[in-house]
């Protein structure tokens, strides 16, 4: 199976499987890419029926794990809002990251350096990591600015309450995916969606993969 294939299955069988979903994605909400595309074609689902129902039952046991995490998260919609409104502050700015996977592996490491413990309020190391993916020399206001947008993702996956053992449990989940799909993938779960309240939907859209 093909790289493209294994992600039109994926699409296929997670809408399948879930039901409707928000298309929005975690790129949306923060405002600095497009909305996950629509799902994909059916064809490349498997080989078999059996084939079809592992990966099916794969992707039910991800969405309820994910449920499970979204429900214990106390991130709030203001804190969600924040965030929309500092990356829209960034790109006024005339700041752009130098990659949208830049930028999604920052985030996505958001979440894992806070399940390993740090505290990510006021981490000057993890603030010049998010800095340089905007510009190496910004001005006094970009600075600023560029705080101000570290500082809501942090506040926001801090709120997240994700812990260690749901990541370890994602992980599984994610592996259990990949193998029903019989993907080569080394691709993992992106973490930050759980933090907008995205998980399941990451599924739905390329930026996934």
């Amino acid at each position: 199976m093909t790289p493209s294939h294994f992600v039109g299955a994926v699409q296929h069988l997670a809408v399948a499987a879930l039901g409707p979903v928000n298309t929005l994605g975690a790129r949306g909400l923060a405002g600095n890419t497009a909305p996950p595309s629509p799902v994909g074609s059916t064809h490349g689902v498997g080989g078999n029926h059996s084939t079809n129902s592992t990966l099916q039952t794969a992707l039910q046991t991800l969405r309820k794990d994910v449920q499970t995490i979204e429900l214990a998260s106390g991130t709030t919609v203001g804190q969600l809002t924040a965030i929309k409104v500092a990356f829209r502050t960034l790109a006024t700015d005339g700041l752009t990251p130098s990659s949208r996977s830049a930028l999604s592996s920052f985030e996505n490491g958001l979440v894992t350096a806070y399940v390993s413990g740090t505290t990510l309020a006021g981490d000057a190391t993890l603030l010049s990591q998010f800095e340089a993916i905007y510009t190496s020399s910004p001005t006094t206001q970009q600075t600023t600015d560029l705080t101000t947008a570290y500082n809501a993702l942090a506040a926001a996956v801090t709120s997240s309450n994700i812990t260690s053992t749901d990541i370890t449990t994602l992980n599984t989940d994610w592996a259990a995916v990949l193998a029903a799909s019989n993907s080569t993938s080394t691709a993992t779960f992106p973490y930050f969606t759980l933090v907008t309240g995205q998980g399941i939907s990451a599924c739905n859209g390329p930026m996934a993969f």
